[in-house]
């Protein structure tokens, strides 16, 4: 959820450009695409609202975005944001962020078709998994400008050859899957899935 909203600020911000551009003796005073936003200023649609997509949203909280939030397994919005369907998040967010774990029914979630919905200038948020996300319509999407950019830290092919697209495009800001690599995470995960398995054999 951190590196979700590190990602966000890093491209909306245009730190990872400015960054990239001042280590190659650049001074950045002009910029390509919608230019530098705020958090406030932007409607972010999380999708998946399990342990991830509330903790992004806490962590949104304090920004003041909009949040819309599309997760079919709740059926009342959390206070401060708005419950809505996939294809009507797709149209009134900014940025979109993915939080749902990959399986058949979720693979290809995101495709050409809810990219082509989005608004101009808008981003997708991938910390997930890449497949969640169909990569040829986002390459596609992000070469066309279609999309602004995108924040990945997940990819189909990983390592990903510096020649794709989506590392070689200065559209994107990628991390090469360390989201869930903290300290923390190590030494909290398996206490985690424990207290998980333990409930589950509880409740059976």
């Amino acid at each position: 959820a951190e590196h979700t909203l590190g990602l966000m600020l890093a491209h909306l911000r245009y730190m990872a450009k400015a960054h990239a551009s001042l280590k190659q003796g650049l001074w950045m005073e002009e910029f390509e695409g919608p230019g530098p936003r705020e958090l406030q200023e932007v409607a972010v649609g999380i999708i998946g609202y399990g342990l991830i997509g509330k903790r992004v949203h806490e962590l949104l909280t304090p920004f003041k975005s909009k949040i819309n939030i599309y997760d079919p397994f709740i059926n009342q919005a959390p206070l401060g944001a708005t419950l809505m369907g996939l294809e009507t998040l797709m149209k009134e967010s900014d940025v979109v962020t993915v939080h749902v774990p990959l399986n058949e029914k979720t693979r290809g979630l995101v495709g050409t078709r809810e990219i082509s919905l989005m608004k101009p200038g808008s981003i997708i948020v991938n910390t997930a998994r890449a497949e969640i996300v169909d990569q040829d319509a986002l390459r596609a999407a992000v070469a066309s400008g279609q999309l602004s950019g995108a924040a990945l830290d997940v990819f189909d092919s990983e390592p990903l050859p510096a020649s794709d697209p989506l590392i070689a495009t200065p559209s994107t800001t990628v991390t090469p899957h360390l989201a869930g690599t903290t300290r923390q995470a190590f030494v909290q995960g398996p206490i985690w899935i424990g207290e998980r398995m333990a409930k589950i054999a509880g409740n059976n």
